[in-house]
């Protein structure tokens, strides 16, 4: 006879956290589900509508009942650490930002959106995969944070976050300000 595995009491399990018996087993799991994606892709809820996942990480950010309701640093910290593997390829497969004017509903079916704008990582590397790929596989590979690769690909400006408090101040500008850029600031003021 074969084994069947229950896979709805998988994510059920993985949506309550007091349920996690370990790191190993969590990861296990999260493996299992990963490569059944006609459990995840689409999830249908008695009573309630459907949702179309695009990726494993949509489903696992969404929230409850239909993904397991995550943050993207739970679902690295279960990951990262007992299958670096599997968390290279959920990084992978993200799928870059559209272009800017490209039409957002021109999509017959409803999918998830969990794109977070501005500071999220996600974001960023979704960004990154779109106008700089080459700065995308150096953060999936590690070699360099999400933030510092913005800035080198040129897709933000350096940010600088300072006390309020006017040693502080001066401090931080004397560090990243050429002197130059000083008595620029200086006769603005």
């Amino acid at each position: 006879m074969k084994n069947i595995i229950d896979y709805e009491k998988i994510i059920d399990s993985l949506t309550h956290q007091a349920n996690f018996n370990s790191r190993a087993d969590t990861a296990s799991k999260l493996n299992l589900l990963y490569h059944s994606p006609e459990v995840w892709k689409v999830r249908s809820i008695p009573g309630l509508s459907v949702v179309k996942f695009d990726t494993f990480k949509d489903f696992v950010l969404y929230r409850t009942p239909w993904g397991l309701g995550w943050t993207d640093s739970v679902l690295k910290a279960f990951i990262e650490t007992e299958r670096p593997d599997l968390w290279e390829k959920i990084e992978k497969e993200a799928a870059a930002l559209n272009q800017h004017g490209t039409n957002q509903h021109s999509k017959e079916e409803v999918t998830c959106n969990l794109l977070k704008r501005g500071n999220s990582r996600n974001y960023k590397l979704k960004k990154l995969k779109r106008d700089a790929p080459e700065y995308a596989e150096k953060v999936i590979r590690k070699e360099i944070s999400a933030n510092r690769a913005m800035v080198e690909a040129g897709l933000e400006k350096e940010k600088v976050t300072i006390p309020v408090d006017v040693n502080a101040f001066c401090n931080a500008i004397k560090r990243k300000f050429s002197p130059l850029e000083i008595q620029q600031l200086k006769d603005l003021l």
